[in-house]
C-alpha cells in the first residue's frame, strides 16, 4: 500500500476500520508525502486517487497552501474518497484497486513527467441482503429446524459438559416426587431456560434493529461478566459440598423445603447463561442465517434453540415411569451433591482462565483471593445458621473481597496476545495477500471462553502430526482470537454467515471458503485436508456443507 523514492511522492492507503456492507458507502483515505523541496498543485489533471471497482460519491482532502495564487499541496496531505461497492458484491475478503497519480514540481518551478501507480487496498465485505445471497439452498423452515436440532445437539458439546451436573442433579431432585410434582418443576425448569434464550433473542433483534450485531456468546466477552459468573458457579459449588445450606436453591437434592416451580425457573435460566459460550452443529448456520432476517424473525430461531435445549429434559420428565427408576431419596444424594460440585468447581476454575485471558496474567491471584474469602465467608455464615449478624458480616465481607478484585486488577498491565506456533493474528490485509500469492488459508476463529475452541485445539489443531499437514500443504494459518470483542472479527463472521464459536474456515484462491464442522476429528478435518493436493481442492460433493 506504499512505495517511496527520493522524486515520488510516498503514498499510504488507510481503509475503514470495520468490514464494510455491499451498497453502504465507506471512506478510504491516502496520506501522501512529498519529497523534501517538491509540491503538488490541487487543481493538476494529473493528481489522481480513484478506485477501480466502486463509486465515487464524496472527495475532500486536507486544506491546501496558496502558492503563487494557485491551491498547493507540500509536505505532507491527505486525499480521502467516500465509495460505495456494487450491491450484490459476493462476501468476504476482497482487494480494492486504486489508480494513484500525480505531477510534482520543484519550488523553483522545473516540474518532473506525470506518473501514475496502482495500489491494493484489502477490506472485508459483508452482505447486506436475506438469505439467499450467503446460504444458497437454504429456506426459513430448513434453518428454524436447524435451530432446533442444534439447541438438542448442543446439549453434548463440549462447552456444557460441565453444567451437566447441574442438570444431573435437577434429574435426582425428582427422587420422591409424584409425577405431577415431577413435571412441574420440569415444565418451570425448561420454561427459565427456553425463556432466557428466547429473551436473549429479543434482545439481538433490538439491537438488530438500530444497526448493531450481537453474536452467540457475547456476554462471554466481558471480564466482568466472566467473573460474576465464576462467583455464582462458586457459590453454588460450596452449597454442594456442604460448606452452607440454602432451601432456596435451584440446584440441590438434600433440602428439606418443598419444590417450587420459582427455584426451577431461576436453575434453568442459569442453565443457559452457562451454556451460551459456543454453537453447536446445525446452530452455526441456523443463527447466521437469523441475522440476516428481519429483526422480528430472529427470536424465533432462539426459541426454537431454546425448545431444542430443554427438550431431553421435558421427554426425560413426562414418563411416569421415570420415577421409578430413580432410587429412594438417602446417602446417595450427598454423594451426587458433592460430585457436582466438583464439576461446578472445575468450571469455576475455567472461567477463572478465561478471566485471565481477557484482563492480565497476574490477575489469577486476586480472583483465587477473592474465591478464598467468598469460601470463608460463606463457611462462617454455614457455621452460625441462625445468626442474622453473623450473616449480614459475611455477606459484606464477601461482596467487599469480590468487587474489591476488578479494581486491583484495573492496575494491572493487559495481557498479551497470545498466537500459537504458526500461527499468525487475523486482519483482512493479511488473508487477502496469502490469497492474492496464491496460498491457501485456514481462518481458526476462536476464543478463550469456547470450551469446544479448545478442545479442538488439543484434539486436532495443535497436533504435531496435523501441523506437519499444514506445512506440507503451504497452508497459511490465520487465527482470530474473538476472547474480547472485535468488530473485524464480528464482521468477518458475518462475511461467512456464523454467529457463533468455533468457526474453521478454508480459503483456496479463486474459490469460495469452505466451512468445517464445529467439532473437529481426524474424519471431517485432516483427512478432509489431506485430499487437497489430489482434488485440486475440496468440491461441495467430497463433503457437503451443512443445508446443502
Amino acid at each position: 500500500m506504499a512505495q517511496d523514492s527520493v522524486t515520488e511522492p510516498l503514498w499510504t492507503l488507510s481503509g475503514p476500520p470495520q468490514p464494510v456492507v455491499a451498497g453502504t458507502s465507506f471512506r478510504v483515505t491516502a496520506t501522501v508525502k512529498l519529497p523534501l523541496g517538491y509540491y503538488q498543485d490541487v487543481d493538476s489533471p494529473f493528481l489522481l486517487f480513484e478506485p477501480n471497482q466502486a463509486a465515487v460519491v464524496d472527495r475532500s482532502s486536507s486544506p491546501p497552501t496558496i502558492r503563487k495564487e494557485k491551491r498547493s499541496f507540500t509536505g505532507t496531505f491527505t486525499l480521502t474518497r467516500t465509495v460505495v461497492l456494487p450491491e450484490g458484491t459476493p462476501p468476504g475478503p476482497r482487494n480494492l484497486v486504486w489508480k494513484t497519480g500525480w505531477q510534482i514540481c520543484q519550488v523553483d518551478g522545473v516540474c518532473l513527467l506525470p506518473a501514475e501507480r496502482s495500489f491494493t487496498l484489502a477490506v472485508i465485505v459483508t452482505g447486506a441482503g436475506g438469505p439467499a445471497a450467503p446460504l444458497p439452498g437454504l429456506d426459513f423452515w430448513g434453518a428454524l429446524l436447524g435451530a432446533f436440532l442444534g439447541g438438542l445437539i448442543l446439549n453434548l458439546m463440549p462447552c456444557v459438559f460441565p453444567v451437566l451436573a447441574l442438570k444431573a442433579v435437577g434429574l435426582g431432585s425428582a427422587s420422591g416426587l409424584s409425577f405431577k410434582e415431577r413435571r412441574r418443576e420440569a415444565l418451570a425448569f425448561a420454561a427459565g431456560g427456553w425463556g432466557t434464550l428466547t429473551l436473549l433473542g429479543v434482545a439481538t433483534a433490538i439491537f438488530s434493529a438500530v444497526g448493531q450485531r450481537l453474536d452467540w456468546g457475547f456476554s462471554f466477552q466481558e471480564p466482568l461478566f466472566v467473573g460474576a459468573l465464576a462467583l455464582v458457579f462458586w457459590v453454588f459449588a460450596l452449597q454442594l459440598w456442604g460448606v452452607w445450606t440454602w432451601n432456596g436453591s435451584p440446584f440441590t437434592l438434600t433440602t428439606s423445603a418443598k419444590p417450587h416451580w420459582g427455584r426451577s425457573l431461576a436453575g434453568g435460566a442459569l442453565l443457559v447463561v452457562a451454556a451460551a459460550p459456543c454453537t453447536a452443529p446445525f446452530l452455526g448456520p441456523a443463527l447466521g442465517f437469523a441475522l440476516a432476517q428481519p429483526p422480528m424473525v430472529i427470536p424465533w430461531f432462539f426459541a426454537a434453540a431454546g425448545l431444542g435445549l430443554v427438550m431431553p429434559l421435558l421427554v426425560v420428565q413426562s414418563f411416569p415411569a421415570w420415577g421409578k427408576l430413580l432410587p429412594k431419596p438417602g446417602p446417595w444424594m450427598v454423594v451426587m451433591e458433592r460430585v457436582a460440585g466438583f464439576f461446578l468447581a472445575t468450571t469455576v476454575l475455567y472461567l477463572l482462565w478465561v478471566w485471565t485471558k481477557q484482563t492480565s496474567e497476574q490477575a489469577v491471584w486476586p480472583g483465587l483471593a477473592a474465591l478464598g474469602m467468598v469460601a470463608g465467608a460463606l463457611a462462617w455464615a454455614g457455621r452460625f445458621p441462625k445468626s442474622l449478624v453473623v450473616r449480614v458480616l459475611a455477606c459484606v465481607l464477601g461482596m467487599g473481597s469480590a468487587l474489591a478484585v476488578p479494581v486491583l486488577v484495573g492496575s494491572m498491565g493487559p495481557v498479551p496476545t497470545r498466537v500459537s506456533s504458526g500461527w499468525q493474528d487475523f486482519s483482512p490485509t493479511a488473508l487477502a495477500q496469502a490469497l492474492a500469492a496464491g496460498r491457501p488459508v485456514l481462518v481458526d476463529a476462536t476464543a478463550a471462553w469456547c470450551a469446544t475452541c479448545q478442545v479442538n485445539e488439543l484434539a486436532v489443531l495443535d497436533r504435531a502430526d496435523v501441523t506437519a499437514l499444514f506445512d506440507r500443504l503451504g497452508l497459511v494459518r490465520l487465527r482470530a482470537d474473538y476472547t474480547r470483542p472485535d468488530p473485524v472479527i464480528r464482521a468477518w463472521l458475518a462475511s461467512v454467515n456464523r454467529a457463533g464459536l468455533p468457526v474453521y474456515a478454508l480459503y483456496r484462491p479463486g474459490r469460495d471458503p469452505y466451512l468445517f464442522p464445529e467439532l473437529l476429528t481426524d474424519d471431517n478435518f485432516t483427512r478432509v485436508l489431506a485430499l487437497e493436493p489430489r482434488s485440486q481442492g475440496i468440491s461441495p460433493l467430497s463433503i457437503p456443507r451443512t443445508f446443502r
